[in-house]
């Protein structure tokens, strides 16, 4: 844990300041300059180690704070292993296996809905076809419904004796144009479905 690493630091800090005025006797100064040569090389030597400690924590939180800003942005380029120079493993590292985990999964997403995207834009496109094949046949089966019944009105007005042929033949023409509307509004009532989906 880092809080174990902290005391290992201040353990070294104390055993400096216990060590220093034995180092500070064998150099020979004045005695009264001993006791603040012993507090400025404790001071010193605690310095040195606390910057070596410090230095090694922020080179990793500047790191994972890195590529947890690139995340942020969109950046999924990173790959998949954060590797941190650590000789011991501590809190530091299971929040870069988080970042790991984190970075893992967001690119799985990301893949998920690129894929239904691209199955979603073909879908889109499939059923643009059925809707214009649709439309056409639509049109068409209108424009036959219409011959149709320009036909018998024209054998109406020209054939008096066939009466009840011609009706007959109304009658059909009459429930094939129902059809056909019921058909072409169904395919209307499809095309603004389509459209509104």
């Amino acid at each position: 844990d880092i809080g174990y690493k902290f005391i290992f630091g201040f353990m070294a800090v104390v055993a400096t300041a216990a060590i220093a005025p034995n180092l500070v006797n064998r150099i020979e100064i004045a005695e009264w300059l001993r006791g603040a040569v012993t507090f400025l090389t404790a001071i010193v030597i605690g310095l040195i180690f606390g910057s070596f400690f410090t230095r090694g924590f922020s080179r990793d939180f500047q790191q994972l704070t890195k590529i947890a800003d690139d995340i942020s942005k969109g950046d999924l380029t990173h790959p998949g292993r954060i590797h941190l120079q650590k000789m011991f493993r501590d809190e530091i590292s299971e929040l870069a296996e988080a970042l790991e985990r984190m970075l893992h999964d967001l690119k799985t997403l990301v893949g998920h809905i690129h894929d239904s995207s691209a199955s979603l834009s073909d879908a889109s496109e499939a059923l643009r076809g059925v809707v214009i094949t649709g439309r056409e046949t639509a049109v068409e089966l209108a424009s036959s419904t219409s011959r149709i019944f320009a036909g018998a009105v024209e054998q109406a007005e020209h054939l008096d004796d066939t009466t009840k042929i011609i009706r007959a033949m109304a009658q059909s023409a009459d429930e094939v144009a129902s059809t056909a509307r019921d058909a072409a509004l169904s395919a209307s009532k499809t095309g603004h479905v389509v459209e509104d989906g």
